[in-house]
């Protein structure tokens, strides 16, 4: 999700292997003259999120700190910058767990009595998150083999 900068609002949908910056060769396109024409390579599996630099020339920060060389794991919540843009990553599985986690906290099955939840049919937004994480899983999967 963008934060600040020139795409300010748009949600960028990251999948297994995505390259951001403002060049023709980008995945990712942003309109920022302060991102380089390849800035950076965004991985996603089934074992979380990373951001790597590549070799840009104003480096990406993660909540406030510069990266270096390498890749650097992100939670939900966390704050790239890069160019003149500021970016929120965001997990879309995380998100629907922290709202069922919202729902019974806020007295859903179980909560009021103390009692063990009854296992539910996942719904639908569930299912589709699930399925695109293993979809995401498999294409790095095959990539890596």
């Amino acid at each position: 999700m963008v934060l600040a900068g020139p795409a300010e609002g748009a949600r960028l949908p990251l999948a297994p292997v995505r390259t951001l910056g403002r060049g023709r060769d980008a995945d990712l396109r942003v309109r920022d003259p302060h991102a380089s024409r390849v800035h950076a390579r965004f991985r996603v599996g089934c074992g979380g999120a990373a951001v790597e630099d590549l070799g840009s020339k104003n480096g990406v920060l993660v909540n406030g700190r510069r990266i270096g060389e390498g890749a650097r794991a992100l939670r939900p919540g966390d704050r790239i910058a890069l160019g003149g843009s500021l970016f929120a990553y965001a997990d879309p599985l995380a998100e629907v767990e922290r709202g069922a986690a919202s729902a019974r906290a806020a007295g859903g099955p179980g909560a009021a009595q103390g009692a063990p939840a009854l296992p539910r049919a996942p719904r639908p937004a569930l299912r589709l998150a699930a399925a695109a994480l293993l979809a995401a899983a498999a294409t790095a999967l095959a990539l890596a083999g």
